[in-house]
């Protein structure tokens, strides 16, 4: 199922005379060949809010048989959230104009509406087995609302803007909403790499997620990011000069027109986005400082109009026809026009024909998601055909199309040399560059992209999403059944990332009267030992948990107090000589790294970055490694990173031994759960016995033999065990 915020088709015309006429866009031109490849459904807005004329007027029979189910708007809400949140916040702070985006919490509840109506609209549609794959900033709270409703579902979402940096993204009021909506889907797609890193950042600033390089692990799922730059519909470019008479004409006209001149073109919707100005002004330039081509070419350029009547629009309009008289007052003479400026679309077979005959195509936005223009310009350049793509830097497609003149769309000395370039530029040069550029095009054509993503969709599900890969859930029946045939149960539970989600400073932590409550049920019966396997100081483990029925473990297995009693020094030893040592340069590290912390246990000290900026931390990571690794000491020391903390303590101190020293005091035990969610929780996993049900709360490897999502999800599980009772064999 694909899920867009527009139909590939729009209701058209007055009410007594509505029609479907094919939606204008890249995206519906990108979605249009998967939507008609496959058997799935299409949900969109077809463009009208009564949705009772579309029966009325035979279109719904119409739009079913197309496979495209509406939805139904309405008017205020559909103009609040699309003119609204949508073009006046989300498009000018996506594109790096914030001074044009507008804060209004109307807009933003009317976009909240929207995506409600859309979720309600799937839900309705869905068939089982499914796939939902939602498209473009229009609907990026969509799949956190889709998760909600059925939480098994596969869902994928790709964005066709950039993504900003996340120091202007976090500007957005509603940064959090966002971020936690499209964190609903199972994989996120970009256009570019540096999209995607910037999304990530993002996430962990605002979020307080974990990621690397294409995974973001928030709110106990894992969700895989991915750079799947869209492509064009290149055999449609490959058949242009042989489609049909109209085709032909128009290539045949244009030559008429050009009279040997060589052609420049521009092709772009009247947004302030695409550089239209800026891009004249450096063809100005160009014409000041190379007369010699005075004459001898022509720049055509399309604006295409969009979101007519709004302010920012038509003030760019005024500007680019001050600009394109100027030029032409300037340049122009009675047997030459530099600059020909046509506000309007045109068809297909007049679009080919400029591309194919211009000799330089100018693609240069300030600021762009991909720019399908640029891929269009190659793509219908196949055969025999010669020319040169000049592309802002800022467009998604220059991650591709590095064969192109590359340029700054500020500068206009920079376009005003490329444009020389390219028309000077010899053949054997133009040529090579072309090949390279139609070889990538046609390779990563509209249904490679559609494919690649399908497929890694599929992929990502087939690993458990939000699981580790390759581990499940344990059965909850099957669970309970064993828990309710032992003799004796024991449990050996991590605290923080386990049993209480990370909290941006250790002290914030601190346990919940539900939590706190589940614990003593558990604990209350002889038959069933509760031990906290921490790696908490004494002192707070004690503040917090002392009254529980319950073994604490502190410091990763240094102390041990069983229900009550005295603090047992695992180690028997007295703090090592290189504590203090270690402990003042992690201060110092903490002193340069604003957001950490450091926190000094009895023979162990550790430094926490969970409120640093994820590019500093894994700078400083890296660092502190190295630095530690220089220490020889005795006894040696052993350096653990959990999450976003690193660990200095006493080599052979750990989990594991703790976990084995408390099971031999036990009695014989025919239960035993042991849950935790980082590294140092592994190597308890490694030694406990083979039947023991290890379980490994949030995304990762790991070495448990089950997963569970998060906090609340071992919770729930737990709670399941206390209601079962601790009846059984004595």
């Amino acid at each position: 199922m694909l899920v867009s915020n527009r139909l590939p088709v729009t209701v058209a015309g007055p009410a007594e005379e509505a029609h479907l006429e094919p939606s204008s866009g890249g995206l519906s031109s990108a979605l249009g060949p998967i939507h008609e490849a496959g058997d799935g459904v299409w949900v969109g807005w077809p463009g009208m809010t009564n949705g009772g004329s579309l029966s009325r007027r035979g279109l719904a029979d119409a739009l079913r048989r197309r496979r495209l189910t509406p939805v139904a708007l309405e008017p205020e809400v559909a103009a609040a959230s699309y003119n609204g949140f949508c073009n006046s916040t989300l498009w000018p702070l996506f594109h790096y104009f914030v001074h044009l985006a507008v804060f209004d919490r109307r807009w933003w509840e009317a976009y909240v509406a929207v995506n409600r109506s859309f979720a309600r609209a799937v839900a309705r549609t869905l068939r089982p087995g499914d796939r939902v794959w939602v498209h473009d900033y229009h609907l990026m709270l969509l799949p956190e609302l889709l998760r909600r409703r059925m939480p098994g579902l596969r869902i994928g979402f790709s964005l066709h803007t950039p993504f900003p940096s996340a120091e202007l993204f976090r500007v957005l009021p509603w940064r959090r909403e966002l971020l936690q909506g499209v964190l609903g889907a199972d994989l996120v797609g970009f256009h570019t790499y540096d999209y995607l890193r910037h999304f990530r950042v993002a996430a962990i600033q605002v979020l307080g997620a974990e990621g690397d390089a294409d995974r973001i692990d928030a709110t106990g799922r894992s969700v895989r990011l991915g750079a799947f730059p869209v492509g064009v519909d290149a055999a449609r470019y490959a058949a242009g000069p042989d489609a049909d008479g109209q085709t032909r004409a128009e290539l045949e006209r244009l030559a008429r027109e050009l009279a040997g001149r060589r052609l420049l073109v521009g092709v772009d919707r009247m947004d302030y986005t695409k550089g239209i100005p800026e891009r004249l002004l450096g063809f100005e330039r160009f014409l000041e400082l190379h007369p010699e081509h005075h004459g001898r070419i022509e720049l055509i350029q399309l604006g295409v109009p969009t979101r007519t009547g709004a302010g920012h629009y038509d003030a760019l309009r005024q500007r680019v026809e001050e600009i394109v008289g100027r030029i032409n007052g300037r340049f122009g003479s009675p047997e030459w026009t530099p600059l020909k400026y046509l506000y309007r679309p045109v068809p297909f077979p007049r679009l080919y024909a400029l591309y194919r005959r211009a000799a330089v195509a100018l693609v240069t936005p300030l600021r762009d998601g991909m720019n399908l223009v640029a891929k269009e310009f190659v793509a219908s350049k196949q055969g025999d055909g010669d020319g040169v793509l000049v592309l802002s830097e800022f467009a998604g497609a220059a991650a591709e199309l590095r064969e192109a003149l590359l340029v700054n769309p500020f500068d206009p000395d920079g376009i005003a040399a490329a444009i020389h370039r390219a028309l000077t530029m010899p053949a054997a040069e133009r040529k090579q560059r072309l090949n390279a550029l139609l070889e990538r095009v046609c390779r990563r054509e509209a249904s490679a992209w559609g494919t690649d993503f399908l497929r890694a969709l599929e992929e990502t599900c087939a690993n458990g999403g939000h699981l580790s890969p390759g581990l499940v859930a344990p059965a909850p029946d099957e669970l309970a059944a064993a828990w309710r045939a032992a003799g004796r149960r024991t449990l050996l539970l991590d605290y923080d990332g386990t049993l209480q989600p990370i909290a941006a400073r250790p002290e914030l932590a601190r346990p919940d009267r539900a939590l706190l409550s589940l614990l003593r049920r558990l604990g209350a019966s002889e038959r069933v030992e509760v031990a906290i396997v921490s790696g908490r100081d004494r002192g707070t483990l004690e503040g917090w948990l002392g009254a529980l029925p319950a073994t604490l473990v502190a410091e990763h297995g240094r102390w041990l107090r069983r229900d009550g009693g005295r603090w047992e020094d695992l180690l028997g030893s007295r703090p090592p000589s290189w504590l203090g040592r270690v402990r003042g340069m992690l201060e110092g590290v903490a002193a340069a790294t604003p957001g950490s912390l450091v926190e000094a246990k009895s023979a162990s000290v550790a430094w926490h970055y969970r409120g640093v900026d994820p590019e500093l931390a894994g700078l400083r990571v890296r660092e502190l490694v190295e630095r530690l690794r220089s220490f020889h000491e005795d006894p040696p020391l052993d350096v653990v990173h959990g999450r976003k903390v690193i660990e200095v303590r006493v080599f052979g101190v750990g989990k594991a031994n703790a976990v084995v020293h408390l099971l031999a005091q036990l009695p014989a035990t025919g239960f035993v759960l042991a849950a935790g969610d980082d590294e140092t929780d592994e190597e308890m996993f490694a030694r406990l016995p083979a039947a023991a049900w290890s379980v490994h709360v949030g995304p990762g490897d790991s070495r448990a033999r089950f997963a569970l999502a998060d906090p609340a999800a071992l919770r729930a599980l737990l709670g399941r065990l206390a209601r079962a009772g601790a009846g059984g064999r004595p």
